[in-house]
């Protein structure tokens, strides 16, 4: 059946769909059916992948508990779009890419924080080029990318927001090749910390990777920027803990902004905190400097939890969800993050950073 050139198969497709959602309620077996829902959206996502405008679709960029999951989701309701969730999630790697060249003196903890690495263009790494072209057209299989959507349906849409909190080090190489609108998300690092911290979330693998290992010695070139910092990183790397993951995100964030300059990038930077006051608005705003039209006129529900919330801040207002931190770090943790903030030149990501100096 092919779905690109036959609007009649088209149609008879969102028939069976539809006619799959109505029955697997009433079926006993939901894992399985789970799993071929899965399979089915593949199949669709597959047949339609030739469709797919890059330009038409969007990446959404930010550190781990920056609440990317959130305006993925909010995003992509707005822009009539689905959604690919993580694609350099170690589960999303395993199902697509069990061969994907990482580095191989990783373990499974360290690698789950990797970073690929690319400046101007995927040259030297035809790899990641040929993977994340299939992720911009939503042809990738498994569960794992498809956890944000709420039903096959969404599988039919044309345009696709892809998330990631692994791109940071290749943000230029994708808009220069692709030329697909990037949006990178930052948020208060207290609060990112206070949240990495909440419930043990990181399991100990945010809390047990190494610095040096990760942005100084691998031979891909993304050393000449981080040496830089090399006394900071062995510095962070002794401090280990929290003050290792606040650096990761500072050094991380520093190299986002310095690209900007350096090779006059265009992503559009956003505070995730000043979304929490008027986030329909405001994404409505950064779709259009995207030059993205909003489709979806209904009232946006900014308050609907994306999967990654916890259970406890589900129903928290956005003040809570921003100033809950302070609640959650002692005094010193406060302190030391706020230094490496400021080490870095990265005080505009506080929330109350345009109060202070206003």
């Amino acid at each position: 059946m092919d779905l690109n050139n036959s609007t009649n198969s088209l149609k008879l497709y969102e028939v069976l769909i539809l006619m799959f959602e109505i029955q697997k309620y009433f079926n006993p077996l939901r894992s399985a059916k789970a799993r071929l829902s899965v399979g089915f959206s593949y199949l669709i996502d597959h047949y339609l992948c030739s469709t797919i405008d890059l330009k038409a679709g969007l990446v959404v960029s930010g550190f781990w508990r920056s609440g990317t999951s959130w305006i993925q989701q909010s995003l992509a309701t707005l822009m009539n779009a689905k959604t690919v969730f993580e694609p350099l999630d170690p589960v999303a790697l395993s199902q697509n890419a069990p061969h994907f060249n990482q580095p191989t003196n990783m373990n499974i903890i360290t690698s789950s924080v990797y970073m690929p690495f690319a400046t101007n263009n995927f040259d030297d790494c035809p790899a990641l080029y040929s993977y994340l072209k299939k992720s911009f057209k939503a042809d990738l299989k498994g569960g794992w990318i498809r956890r944000t959507r709420k039903s096959i349906k969404e599988s039919f849409r044309r345009k696709v927001v892809v998330k990631f909190v692994r791109g940071h080090l290749f943000l230029p190489a994708i808009q220069k090749t692709f030329s697909v609108p990037i949006i990178h998300l930052y948020r208060d690092p207290r609060a990112i910390i206070a949240s990495v911290k909440r419930g043990n979330w990181w399991g100990g693998w945010l809390d047990s990777f190494s610095l040096s290992e990760q942005l100084i010695n691998l031979d891909d070139g993304r050393s000449e920027f981080f040496n830089y910092w090399v006394d900071d990183i062995v510095k962070y790397d002794k401090d280990g803990g929290m003050l290792r993951v606040a650096a990761y995100w500072a050094l991380t964030e520093r190299f986002v902004r310095q690209c900007c300059i350096d090779h006059g990038t265009n992503i559009i930077f956003v505070s995730y905190d000043n979304l929490q006051e008027n986030l329909e608005d405001s994404l409505r705003e950064i779709l259009e400097q995207a030059g993205i039209k909003s489709i979806y006129q209904k009232k946006l529900n900014s308050e609907t939890p994306s999967p990654t919330t916890w259970d406890e801040r589900q129903k928290m207002t956005g003040k809570s969800k921003i100033d809950s931190w302070k609640k959650e770090l002692r005094s010193n943790e406060i302190n030391a993050v706020e230094s490496i903030a400021q080490h870095f030149n990265l005080e505009n990501c506080f929330a109350d950073y345009n109060r202070k100096s206003s």
